[in-house]
């Protein structure tokens, strides 16, 4: 197995009894250049959670792996594009799932709303990185913007209490309307970027 970073062999062999050590020593060599690990090409595959286990679970049929690396600005745009493809996603179910919980909600609805909280979840800690990696004007705004935990708080609430139309009435008054100040406040930032891609492609 032949492992690369940058273009550069940081292993080469049979025995990846070490492969943690290996892992830990390429991500000390990426915080060094200013980096962050984004993840794994094995043998042209990508993958992007557990590459450890991955590895260790196929070693013997691995024969390259390159552990890919990016710039902390193309990071942040990238869990920018992330929050906000999740968010337009939702906004776009949130009316119709809030309706459901008025009438009847089924399990798939009840799932969804599990869902919805690891997603809210997932937001906060996202927009938390950007705040400790940027502080400049408009990632304070959208940090403003993410922050969701009220909202959070009174969905758990209204969910414990298996109170249905509180549910329907969080999802469509205070869970809608926070996604699509987030969709704005996200896509202003992004705008720049977008604006340059589309000139490079014009």
């Amino acid at each position: 197995m032949r492992i690369m970073l940058n273009n550069e062999i940081i292993f080469e062999g049979k025995d990846i009894s070490k492969i943690t050590d290996i892992f830990d020593s390429a991500y000390k060599m990426i915080i060094d250049k200013g980096q962050v690990y984004s993840h794994i090409t094995v043998d042209g595959l990508d993958i992007y959670e557990n590459p450890i286990e991955s590895l260790t679970a196929s070693e013997a049929t691995v024969d390259s792996v390159e552990i890919k690396a990016i710039s902390l600005e193309q990071f942040k745009v990238d869990i920018l594009c992330s929050i906000q493809e999740y968010v337009s996603r939702s906004i776009s179910e949130l009316n119709r799932l809030s309706e459901e919980f008025y009438i009847n909600p089924d399990d798939k609805a009840w799932n969804e709303v599990s869902q919805l909280l690891e997603g809210i979840q997932w937001i906060e800690k996202a927009s938390m990185f950007l705040s400790a990696n940027d502080t400049s004007a408009e990632y304070d705004h959208i940090l403003e913007k993410c922050n969701v935990q009220a909202e959070m708080k009174l969905l758990e609430t209204a969910v414990f209490q298996n109170d249905l139309v509180l549910v329907g009435d969080i999802l469509k008054y205070e869970i809608y309307p926070r996604f699509t100040d987030i969709d704005h406040a996200v896509g202003q930032v992004l705008k720049p970027n977008n604006e340059v891609e589309n000139d490079v492609v014009n």
